[in-house]
């Protein structure tokens, strides 16, 4: 498991039953992740404020969100799943 959080205040982070996982956070403040079951996960955000990520039993899902204010993502048993998201507000 691979943890890098830089510049992340009030984040929580609840990682249960997760291994090889990638989560690169910077600049996001106010951030809520729950990875739970997850296996060769990688998350990777960018400056995404107010940003709320639920990944539930997903492997080898890619979660790519840059620039996204005030998005929710809800995954949960979505295998080989791609999930891009790009200056997506609201």
């Amino acid at each position: 498991m691979y943890i890098l959080l830089e510049a992340l205040p009030n984040m929580n982070v609840f990682l249960p039953a997760a291994q090889n996982i990638d989560i690169l956070l910077g600049a996001a403040p106010n951030m809520d992740i729950r990875l739970g079951n997850c296996a060769e996960y990688d998350v990777l955000l960018g400056a995404p404020p107010n940003m709320f990520v639920l990944l539930g039993a997903a492997p080898n899902l890619d979660v790519l969100q840059g620039a996204a204010p005030n998005m929710g993502i809800l995954l949960g048993a979505a295998p080989n799943m791609d999930v891009l998201l790009g200056a997506a507000r609201n």
